[in-house]
């Protein structure tokens, strides 16, 4: 039997992988290796081959491609697809979309009309689409009246995924992002809460959503002042940039007895941070291969936030962002390596 397009490629990320010994250093490897498992052919999965660390119900996937996950669920669902995305330009994305609803699966998807930056065509041509299958139904964000609908997270028959990255070729396949692949039931039933709600335009009421979800921007900015007020002995950020002042403000009033590592991608308003902290502290990544554009912070090496949401005033006030923190030792663990390798470069 032919494999599917995306688990052809799927093979040559596997020797990719297996030779990442090329970019870390052997002591690295050895203790990346003693702490994953690889994924690797079964009936349920398919022909993934990624690395993957597992707690209750949530995988925590880093690395591109990424896509490669989004990609094996939306093909293995049937009963329904769920999602709530900035960005839905990658064309092999929208493919799998056709197709689940060519098949019958129930496609909803909330989309941003607007995109800053891209085409506006991108919502159009994802229009086209759903205006050909019965079984696809495509909502713009206008209803919601926030300035962006910027969140990823999809929900599929027994899984969901809240990611980082768009559904576009360099969110997908490219870029540095991280994809929380989650089979926990009631974090799968709030996700569909918060879908539905923002469908019908009705509030949410946060008192029935897990405390482990950050949602935007009804407690993300409070979510994300108080874990860096409370972190007692470490705070590392990797994120695409930080223009909130109140947050600059917050970092730069951390204690000295706290190590603060701030890994920011090498967008031109992040050399004023590299400047204004310190090289110790703040360090630019060279996108020259992969751009940095997931949104993670570490605090105390206990919490893990990971999301959609940049830390900037419009992302954390004004836009539908989506978050889950993670506290899973060995997860952090595996984040820590992660950290620690591109905090080097």
């Amino acid at each position: 039997m032919t494999l599917p397009w995306f688990h052809r490629r799927r093979l040559i990320w596997l020797i990719i992988i297996i030779g990442l010994g090329i970019w870390m250093d052997q002591m690295s490897i050895e203790q990346w290796h003693s702490k994953v498992s690889v994924i690797g052919e079964n009936s349920e999965m398919g022909n993934r081959q990624q690395l993957t660390w597992s707690q209750a119900g949530i995988q925590l996937f880093v690395w591109p491609p990424i896509g490669d996950i989004w990609m094996d669920e939306a093909y293995h669902t049937d009963g329904r697809l769920r999602g709530a995305v900035y960005a839905i330009s990658d064309r092999e994305a929208q493919a799998q979309l056709a197709e689940a609803a060519r098949l019958g699966t129930d496609v909803r998807i909330m989309l941003e009309e607007h995109p800053f930056s891209y085409t506006n065509d991108t919502y159009d041509i994802v229009n086209e689409i759903a205006q050909v299958h019965s079984w696809f139904q495509l909502q713009g964000d206008e209803i919601l009246d926030l300035t962006y609908l910027h969140a990823k997270y999809f929900i599929f028959d027994d899984s969901a995924i809240i990611q980082t990255a768009n559904l576009t070729r360099s969110g997908l396949y490219n870029n540095l992002e991280h994809s929380v692949l989650i089979h926990d039931p009631d974090i799968i039933e709030n996700l569909l809460y918060l879908f539905d709600q923002d469908r019908k335009w009705e509030s949410i009421d946060l008192s029935q959503v897990d405390p482990h979800l950050v949602v935007c921007p009804l407690n993300c900015r409070s979510v994300v002042e108080s874990m860096i007020a409370s972190a007692e002995e470490s705070i590392d950020i990797m994120t695409q940039y930080i223009y909130d002042p109140v947050l600059i403000s917050l970092l730069k009033k951390t204690n000295p007895d706290i190590e603060l590592r701030l890994l920011l991608s090498d967008s031109s308003g992040n050399a004023e941070l590299v400047d204004y902290f310190g090289s110790d502290i703040a360090q630019m990544y060279d996108s020259s291969s992969n751009y940095l554009h997931t949104k993670t912070i570490l605090i105390d090496n206990k919490w893990l936030l990971v999301g959609s949401m940049n830390l900037s005033a419009n992302s954390l006030d004004n836009n539908r962002e989506l978050g889950i923190i993670i506290t899973d030792p060995e997860q952090i663990e595996i984040f820590k390596q992660w950290f620690a390798h591109y905090w080097r470069k």
